[in-house]
């Protein structure tokens, strides 16, 4: 089998499993059970009721995992390039849609490339847009990576990237071929001068592997509570009675004149039936937003009111699990920046190896601020270091370096000040015993 054939079945084959993750995150989702009822309560109105759990879980990570740029302790020089890269290329704010693709569908990609009037390029590519293959015997080494497109000259296009070249190939027409066969090389491979396939993969297990199921279920219930509030929303009242009912009218300030019965048989009677109680459904939605909680560790607070003043402690504890989870996606995607932010040094002329590299990133915590001060004046009155306390609340070696300077900066200010107070002092004292020694003459 090809390489071209392996890349058009892998890129294929995940197409509809990747629709389907980005329609629940956008809120399109099928109403697997209630379409039928919906319909035949509400006519021909197009009704549907959904409540989108699964931005929330995923959007709750991804506001906590920023990255700001890059830190390089042992090189100033190359820190100062890396974030003229960054800044150049907008990569800081890429970064966002690069990871919120990797926590909807498990993976997200980045290409580096350097043209040939020396421009850079580094753009974030949707999962279904690329795959890499990888060696089966050394399972992190990149055999090739493939990528495909539709182009402004209205084709598909295909490109392979290698360690050595690159091959490009394209499609006869507008439509998406049905076989890798509908590709053909449409120029010749390029060479890959650097020696590394450019293609980088951000690889984390997705946040709705847990919420889909649920979220059905959830979409189940809010379209029946709709459908029972239809006909739970005014009481329904039944009448029995020979005498013509047609013309009794349920409305305020209604009187109903209905005749007695003729003393055999069914008498004349009237009732209403009991309203829906709406609770019932209410209560179903919050036992599957404790089930999402617990398997997503999102805050219940995020998915249900959990009522009001939450102290801090709470709240820490609360969003532990999350913390935690951030923690390791952080981690996770640190990896691949460290690997992407060496290649783009690379491309500059600059050879640093990726772990001498450190992303920085955006606080995970939520703000507390005294007690994170209590927690940095309780570690330097136990005997670790400021810079060791402040590096564990995540501050990066140029703002320990900045505060360092502010701080020296304002301690020379305070020494200059107390030397020219002393020095007034002094001449107010030596003005002091001069007036003395004259009064005493």
């Amino acid at each position: 089998m090809s390489d071209l054939e392996k890349a058009f079945k892998a890129l294929t084959a995940k197409q509809g499993y990747l629709r389907t993750r980005w329609n629940y995150y956008d809120g399109n989702q099928p109403l697997k059970y209630s379409q039928e009822r919906l319909s035949e309560v509400f006519g021909g109105v197009f009704a549907t009721f959904r409540q989108n759990w699964c931005s929330v879980v995923v959007d709750c990570t991804l506001d906590r995992i920023v990255l700001k740029g890059f830190d390089v302790p042992s090189s100033g020089e190359a820190a100062k390039k890396l974030n003229e890269i960054v800044d150049l290329t907008n990569l800081d704010l890429d970064a966002e849609e690069i990871h919120r693709d990797a926590l909807i569908t498990g993976k997200s990609f980045v290409i580096a490339w350097k043209r040939e009037n020396g421009s850079l390029d580094v753009y974030h590519n949707r999962n279904e847009m690329c795959h890499i293959f990888y060696d089966p015997e050394f399972p992190k080494q990149k055999k090739f990576a493939a990528k495909w497109f539709f182009g402004t000259d209205e084709k598909w296009h295909m490109t392979l990237y290698y360690l050595e070249k690159l091959e490009y190939f394209v499609s006869s027409g507008k439509e998406m071929p049905t076989s890798f066969s509908g590709f053909k090389a449409s120029k010749k491979a390029a060479t890959n001068p650097f020696g590394e396939i450019p293609v980088f993969e951000f690889n984390c297990q997705s946040d709705l592997n847990d919420v889909l199921e649920p979220q059905d279920a959830v979409n189940k219930l809010a379209a029946d509570m709709m459908v029972a509030s239809e006909f739970g929303s005014f009481k329904q009242r039944w009448v029995i009675s020979n005498s013509n009912t047609a013309t009794l009218k349920n409305s305020p300030n209604e009187v109903w004149d209905i005749p007695a019965g003729d003393g055999t048989g069914q008498q004349t009677s009237v009732g209403e039936f009991a309203g829906e109680d709406l609770t019932k459904f209410l209560n179903a939605v919050d036992k599957w937003a404790n089930y999402v909680a617990i398997k997503t560790r999102t805050p219940k607070h995020y998915l249900k009111d959990v009522g009001a003043g939450i102290s801090g402690d709470a709240l820490i504890a609360m969003e532990a699990p999350l913390i935690k989870k951030c923690g390791k996606r952080v981690k996770q995607f640190g990896e691949t920046w460290k690997d992407l932010a060496s290649f783009l040094l690379r491309l500059e002329g600059i050879s640093l190896r990726s772990d001498k590299i450190l992303p920085v990133w955006d606080r995970i915590k939520s703000e507390q601020p005294l007690a994170e001060l209590q927690a940095i004046n309780f570690g330097v009155s136990s005997g670790l270091a400021l810079k060791t306390m402040l590096r564990r609340e995540g501050w990066t070696s140029e703002e320990i370096a900045q505060a360092e300077n502010d701080k020296r900066e304002e301690d020379l200010a305070k020494t200059n000040l107390a030397k020219v107070l002393l020095e007034e002092a002094r001449k107010k004292q030596a003005e002091a015993n001069l007036t003395g020694f004259e009064g005493a003459q």
